[in-house]
């Protein structure tokens, strides 16, 4: 079958081109021809609906308040990282003809026997953009959601959660990422949804290698291995207790920049890292210190001994450590999330990776089967109206 997938795949982060990548390779390795449908929205506050632009402008007032009395800090985007990022995503994903509107999205849709949208937060309540629930593809039997996330949690409106049970209920074959938000989804549709694993999870380290830069020149030079530091938020207690943990270790500290002041921490690697060069980093680390999800992940594809600090305090309004609990709670990890400093023998104490890889695989199996079958069914469908 010809599949559209809808997800983001424009914002130059490294888990989100690496989930694109990684759903894109799983629904060809299943015998279909996967492309990524070319929609970037214009901007966080179009895709708005009005019931929910309340919430979401007391949420940016609050935090805009907040931001007055700390640093601002800009992303850390030069052009040779733009540029690796455009390369990696052309080399391994097929995009359509662009689509700014509603009728061109529709008229792309009609091209494809199948439309998946998932995964990363593209489901979130704090910017919802309906065409992230396939609002444009008009036969039901031709839509699937693989793994979006959603924090129900931050449907705080009925108006925005009957938008929600609305957009969701037209698509035929649903599934989330976390179980959470799956159980409160079944609750509000009253049919079963399914909790997947994140598209990057899909992938074993073996299958990753082809993606992975091999010849990364980032070699410590006391020879005893480093320790690798990816915090998507500028905080300067996690830098200090990441070099402290090295120090530890006997590491030396190499940091992934994610912000232009980053450049001026210890160990920041300032060559351009692309998403080859990321996954190379995490596969070549002795330890790793991260805050961001997709951090986490990858530390247990390759197998490597991590802490991973809350991004969010308990009381933000976006809170969204949900997605690092339920992972961490899927595989028996929630000793290795912190927010503050992580006691010596945990740093000491090695992840038992044979039996995390024990409960991954079962769940491999049963995110592989249910996008196998979901597949089938709409493949099925698809012949008989053919016929």
């Amino acid at each position: 079958m010809r599949v559209g997938i809808m997800t983001w795949f424009t914002y130059h982060n490294y888990g989100t081109a690496l989930q694109v990548t990684a759903l894109t390779s799983r629904v060809k390795a299943l015998g279909h021809e996967p492309s990524v449908i070319n929609y970037k929205p214009d901007s966080r506050m179009k895709s708005i609906k009005r019931e929910g632009l309340f919430r979401f402008l007391a949420v940016r007032i609050v935090r805009r308040i907040a931001g007055l009395f700390r640093p601002r800090h800009r992303n850390y985007a030069p052009a040779e990282r733009e540029e690796k990022f455009l390369s990696f995503l052309g080399e391994n994903i097929s995009l359509t003809e662009k689509c700014d509107t509603m009728q061109e999205l529709e008229d792309v849709a009609k091209n494809f026997d199948a439309v998946i949208c998932g995964s990363d937060q593209i489901w979130s309540p704090l910017g919802l953009d309906a065409h992230y629930y396939l609002d444009f593809v008009h036969d039901r039997a031709k839509k699937a959601a693989y793994a979006p996330s959603i924090d129900t949690n931050h449907v705080r409106s009925e108006a925005v959660r009957q938008r929600v049970i609305a957009l969701a209920g037209d698509i035929a074959y649903l599934s989330v990422r976390e179980k959470a938000s799956a159980e409160t989804l079944s609750l509000w549709l009253n049919r079963k949804v399914e909790a997947v694993l994140d598209p990057a999870l899909l992938l074993k380290a073996s299958e990753w290698e082809k993606y992975t830069y091999t010849n990364l020149q980032i070699l410590p030079t006391g020879g005893g291995g480093y320790c690798l530091v990816y915090m998507l938020t500028p905080n300067d207690s996690y830098y200090e207790e990441s070099r402290r943990i090295a120090g530890v270790l006997g590491l030396e500290v190499k940091v992934i920049p994610v912000f232009v002041e980053d450049l001026h921490r210890e160990g920041c690697i300032t060559s351009p890292v692309g998403p080859a060069e990321f996954l190379a980093l995490f596969r070549d680390a002795a330890f790793v210190c991260t805050d961001s999800f997709h951090g986490m992940v990858f530390s247990i594809i390759f197998h490597v001994n991590f802490v991973e600090f809350e991004r969010f305090a308990h009381d933000d309004p976006i809170n969204q450590n949900f997605r690092i609990y339920n992972i961490a709670e899927l595989l028996s990890l929630e000793s290795r999330i912190f927010s503050g400093r992580v006691p010596d023998e945990t740093l000491r104490s090695a992840i038992d990776f044979r039996e995390v890889d024990r409960k991954l695989d079962k769940l491999r199996e049963d995110s592989l089967c249910w996008l196998k079958i979901t597949l089938d069914t709409i493949s099925s469908i698809h012949s008989d109206k053919e016929v």
